[in-house]
């Protein structure tokens, strides 16, 4: 794929892995996200900026097609790959997990499959129907779904004993739902005192007594510093370990974004003085608040 603005660039359809439509002061740009660069192209009306998102998407589609079509012969290790971790249900199926079954074969075909931007849905009907049955999990998100819905309803039967005494208490339905399903990305809306944490505990607790992930790839986020010390000691508690041997990560957004920062520039970023100072963020208020009632009636 090339891209002209300003400059030609030759870009590799396989290494495009996102595509997005930003609006500025005046116009609109269009984000072409691959591995180690991005590219704008800017300057665009609204409808212009879209649709050439929409024929970028596409075109990239177009050839990932291409790709599995020039390789049929190889679709048999991906679907041995496939079948390995569906058909005994020994795990919820992310779409993540698929990519990763299929990235472990070598070839195009199976690096076409594993594609973040692989879209089945525009896939055409000759060559979907030539795929093996396993492929449905990727080109029909229902079978997916149903798979998980009966796995899931399979695992609170297998592991009652386990969520019935977890983290000193027996988790509801819910919360017991809540950390067996494994998606990619997981939305839970809770009101407080609803027990929040136990659940993160919970999914802890199960993601590791399911082998599903070692503890070192486990981070747990807390907006607080007591909210996570609290997390960090049920966890350990609930794990049998200690807290300084506890291998999970579990700290804040701001001490994990200063953590970053401080490893990618080799300092930590400089705070404001009142920052760390007793009281320091209520005088600074205060400070604020006078001011306004100085300048503004």
């Amino acid at each position: 794929m090339r891209l002209i603005s300003g400059v030609s660039i030759d870009l590799p359809c396989v290494d495009v892995i996102a595509i997005s439509v930003s609006k500025a002061l005046l116009w609109h740009c269009v984000e072409v996200r691959s591995r180690g660069r991005v590219d704008s192209l800017a300057c665009l009306g609204e409808q212009a900026a879209v649709q050439l998102a929409a024929d970028l998407y596409a075109f990239i589609n177009s050839h990932l097609f291409d790709l599995v079509a020039s390789e049929a012969d190889r679709l048999s290790e991906v679907d041995i790959r496939l079948r390995a971790i569906t058909e005994h249900q020994q795990q919820y199926l992310a779409h993540a997990d698929l990519a990763r079954a299929i990235a472990a074969v070598p070839g195009k075909a199976a690096a076409a499959l594993s594609h973040p931007l692989f879209d089945p849905e525009m896939m055409p009907s000759h060559l979907k129907v030539a795929l093996p049955s396993s492929f449905a999990f990727l080109t029909d998100p229902t079978v997916r779904h149903r798979y998980n819905d009966e796995f899931v309803f399979a695992e609170l039967a297998r592991c009652r004993p386990f969520f019935d005494d977890l983290d000193g208490r027996s988790l509801s339905d819910q919360q017991r739902e809540a950390c067996i399903r494994l998606e990619d990305n997981n939305l839970l809306v809770a009101s407080a005192g609803s027990g929040k944490s136990a659940t993160m505990v919970g999914k802890v607790a199960y993601v590791l007594d399911k082998q599903l992930y070692r503890p070192e790839e486990i981070l747990v986020l807390a907006f607080n510093k007591s909210a996570a010390d609290e997390l960090k000691e049920r966890i350990s508690r609930q794990l049998g370990v200690g807290e300084a041997s506890l291998e999970c990560r579990v700290t804040t957004f701001h001490a994990l974004g200063r953590g970053i920062i401080k490893e990618t520039v080799g300092r930590p970023p400089q705070l404001a003085d009142w920052v760390e100072h007793p009281a320091g963020e209520a005088k600074v208020i205060e400070q604020i608040i006078e001011e306004l009632l100085g300048s503004d009636a």
